[in-house]
């Protein structure tokens, strides 16, 4: 089974499309979002519209979410929320149950996926917990392999026994083989709204592939 983890996409339709050229070429089997499909950009439709044709996999993310959960929409800042707002007149009721199906959490293959911090958090951002925070929460769900998005930052932090590295410079376009002992959360960085260089416009995902146990982190220019 090979996978193409996507996250953060944020209504920009134009990025969407160049990842789906990308991963076309990759002979995957499934694609599965991190969330946040919306917010920021200026096609939140033809995003939800595309996902729901190719029967998407998604978790809720806190842009989704905030949709039908007040205190998630209060949390946003100023911008955040404006942009929002614009965005929610172009879902229409299809668009909208569709996000309303999507789980806080979706597991399959021994594989966690989530929007932020596994177990099953939306807004808690992965990179800025220490690594004793990071393994408390790590011990609270037993999969050996988790996926998360929200930071738009790629990453992989590694588990064995009771300590944790972190890698937040990824190897691009090549493979990480991944060892039998250790149990690994991958943060797979963003479709849209790079945020390590914000000049480069630049579109991050990952392929996973659960056979070969191997993760590469994808940069489209």
């Amino acid at each position: 089974m090979k996978y193409a983890i996507i996250s953060d996409i944020h209504s920009d339709y134009n990025s969407f499309l160049k990842v789906l050229g990308d991963i076309k070429q990759k002979g995957i089997n499934k694609i599965i979002s991190l969330g946040d499909n919306i917010g920021y950009g200026n096609f939140p439709d033809a995003i939800i519209s595309e996902m729901i044709k190719r029967k998407t996999i998604s978790v809720m993310g806190n842009h989704e979410k905030a949709i039908f959960d007040k205190d998630e929409y209060n949390a946003m800042s100023q911008d955040a929320r404006q942009a929002f707002d614009e965005n929610l007149k172009y879902l229409s009721e299809t668009h909208l149950d569709f996000i309303k199906s999507f789980p806080i959490v979706h597991i399959e293959n021994n594989i966690r996926f989530v929007h932020a911090m596994p177990p099953n958090s939306n807004t808690v951002y992965i990179n800025r917990l220490t690594n004793k925070e990071i393994l408390s929460q790590s011990q609270l769900f037993k999969e050996k392999f988790s996926f998360c998005g929200h930071t738009h930052q790629s990453g992989i932090y590694e588990i064995e026994n009771n300590s944790l590295s972190r890698n937040s410079k990824v190897k691009y376009g090549g493979e990480h083989r991944l060892a039998p002992n250790k149990r690994y959360i991958f943060n797979v960085g963003s479709v849209s709204f790079q945020r390590i260089d914000k000049n480069n416009n630049r579109h991050e995902y990952a392929i996973f592939d659960l056979g070969k146990a191997t993760v590469e982190f994808i940069i489209i220019p």
